[in-house]
């Protein structure tokens, strides 16, 4: 029987498909628009987030970066979590032959531990 490497600890956020869970937000899709107040509405056009225009500190070509980086959230919250669903799965099959084969456990990426990071402060309430 081969020995098995144990199986990581799968956090709820990547249980199942990610848009079967409520994540506490509105689900998406987000759009950026206006053009001296940058509004962020939600897909039934409730208003999530209300930027004023630029002014002498903030230009409003960086209100609207930031408003578009916010309506892309649900989306990248997503794709961030699609990413580490299968990069835990090849880590995990990585694992068990490095162990089959004598060698130590592979070290997790930086990129993957920032990212689960990322996800864990995006959805804490």
């Amino acid at each position: 029987m081969a020995n098995q490497a144990p199986t990581p600890t799968t956090p709820k956020y990547l249980e199942g498909h990610p848009r079967q869970y409520r994540f506490g937000h509105r689900p998406g899709p987000w759009v950026a628009e206006g053009w001296e107040n940058v509004i962020v509405n939600d897909s039934k056009g409730n208003t999530l987030a209300l930027s004023p225009g630029g002014g002498e500190d903030v230009p409003l070509s960086e209100v609207k970066a930031n408003a578009s980086l916010i309506a892309a959230a649900p989306d990248l919250l997503e794709s961030l979590i699609l990413s580490i669903k299968e990069s835990q799965s090849a880590y995990h099959s990585m694992s068990l032959v490095n162990k089959e084969m004598g060698f130590d456990e592979p070290k997790l990426p930086a990129w993957l531990v920032k990212a689960e990071a990322a996800i864990e402060k995006a959805l804490a309430q």
